[in-house]
């Protein structure tokens, strides 16, 4: 088991919820829940410290499982201890863990007509708020922008004689 529970979401990888549910054990905290609700950890002093949430579709940015943490006096925190609030920047949940199903580029209505395998990525932007790609993107014929290759190019299939 990890000393701190931020140590649990450095490196990149989000945690398992079974290595934080041993974490909220080994603090002495014990687990709450009712039948449709999240599941809280709460403290000796009746102060819900994590509660682990499946995500909802219902409602935007939650969609897959997060953790809300919150210190001793019951104020909202990230995995260091530091406050913050529903509206923090990259805040809309304290962290997100692993999602319980992965979708498939395909399944991405912007990447559906794409053949990534065969793609190329030019450029990768780090931005305060996002990640931007440069790609140079095969299309397949379904995409809106497709054209068939130049019957001169090296990729074209050769007319018969």
């Amino acid at each position: 088991m990890k000393a701190t529970l931020s140590e649990y979401f450095d490196g990149g990888s989000p945690p398992k919820v079974s290595d934080l549910q041993r974490y909220a054990g080994a603090q002495g905290w014990t687990k709450e829940q009712t039948p449709t609700g999240p599941e809280n950890c709460v403290d000796d002093n009746g102060i819900v410290r994590m509660t682990l949430k499946q995500g909802s579709a219902r409602t935007p940015g939650s969609e897959n499982p997060h953790v809300d943490l919150q210190n001793q006096d019951g104020v909202r925190t990230d995995p260091s201890g530091n406050p913050v609030t529903r509206k923090s920047p990259g805040q809309p949940h304290t962290d997100h863990l692993g999602s319980v199903s992965k979708k498939n580029y395909p399944d991405f209505t912007d990447l559906a007509q794409v053949c990534l395998e065969d793609s190329y990525v030019l450029a990768i932007n780090e931005h305060p708020e996002a990640v931007s790609f440069t790609l140079d993107l095969v299309l397949t014929p379904g995409h809106s922008c497709y054209h068939a290759p130049h019957p001169t190019s090296s990729t074209a299939t050769p007319t018969p004689p």
